[in-house]
């Protein structure tokens, strides 16, 4: 700026007063000068005051410089004071390199923000390419729990249809219980009506034993008979003899079929004692009174012999 006139202006008072006259109106024509283009800065918002913020500066500056145009009015004296010149060119300076210094701080301010641009322009294919590979993965977990909740239902359907099976075999199960149960209830039935008709068989089976065992003590009873009537020798007509013999042949007849019925009784009795233990058993608590019956002595038969 004028800074280089300022102290050739401030160190020529020494000379003659027309010249230093005409010093302090070149100074103050350079101060109106400031002046003006202070207020012009101050009503300009340019883009350096916007992002700097100086009005605080410029505004400090402004007031030096009214101060030093006001001295010599409030002195009294047409021009000011060397000093005051110094001083508010001084100050003036110092405003403008403070000007300076922060004009270059906003330059470097402002490399680094069209970095930061850039960067951000150029950042955004990043971004994109971050997002998308984040898209990505999104897509392969929605695809593999997709995946995974068609086997869950899958494997649902399977479990269900299952169910319906055994719920059918159970169903079936039951029925085929229920018909066994019926079937083992007439299979009871049956075996109760089996086992009273064989005890009722059995008590006929021991009644004609009786019968049997009796007739043979009767059978018996006459062949002594028989023995007897022969040994007496007694003879009467023919037809009595021929009426003996023949009596002697029946004789003969009922006792070799004694022989042959009496241990078939037994035998038979151990044979199904062998292949039926529960018959035999039967047959054992109900012959108790048949053994009974037998144990008790016989009453003689009236032998038609004895009274001819």
């Amino acid at each position: 700026m004028s800074e280089s006139s300022l102290p050739s202006n401030s160190s020529q008072p020494t000379q003659g007063v027309p010249h230093s006259a005409n010093a302090d109106a070149i100074e103050r024509q350079s101060l109106y000068e400031r002046e003006e283009a202070i207020q012009n800065l101050l009503s300009d918002p340019s883009p350096v005051e916007r992002l700097m913020g100086t009005k605080a500066d410029l505004t400090a500056a402004m007031d030096v410089a009214h101060a030093a145009m006001n001295l010599g009015s409030l002195t009294g004296e047409a021009t000011p004071h060397p000093e005051d010149l110094v001083v508010l060119i001084q100050a003036l300076n110092q405003c403008n390199s403070n000007l300076l210094a922060r004009i270059n701080e906003l330059e470097v301010e402002l490399a680094k923000s069209q970095e930061n641009l850039k960067i951000q322009a150029e950042s955004p294919d990043a971004d994109a390419i971050s997002l998308r590979t984040e898209l990505n993965q999104v897509k392969l977990k929605v695809m593999k729990l997709r995946q995974q909740m068609s086997a869950a239902y899958q494997a649902n359907q399977s479990h269900r249809a299952r169910i319906q099976d055994l719920q059918a075999q159970l169903t079936k199960t039951e029925q085929e219980h229920s018909a066994l149960t019926k079937a083992h209830t007439q299979l009871q039935d049956q075996f109760q009506a089996q086992s009273q008709r064989l005890v009722e068989a059995e008590n006929t089976c021991r009644d004609l034993c009786l019968r049997l065992h009796r007739q043979q003590q009767y059978t018996l009873q006459f062949k002594a008979a028989l023995k007897a009537r022969s040994s007496l020798g007694i003879s009467e007509t023919p037809g009595a003899e021929v009426e003996a013999v023949h009596l002697r042949a029946d004789a003969v007849e009922l006792a070799s079929k004694v022989r042959e019925i009496r241990p078939w009784s037994l035998q038979a009795k151990a044979e199904e004692a062998r292949t039926n233990p529960f018959t035999a058993l039967q047959s054992a608590t109900m012959a108790e009174p048949a053994d009974q019956f037998a144990s008790e002595p016989l009453p003689e038969a009236p032998s038609p012999l004895m009274d001819i």
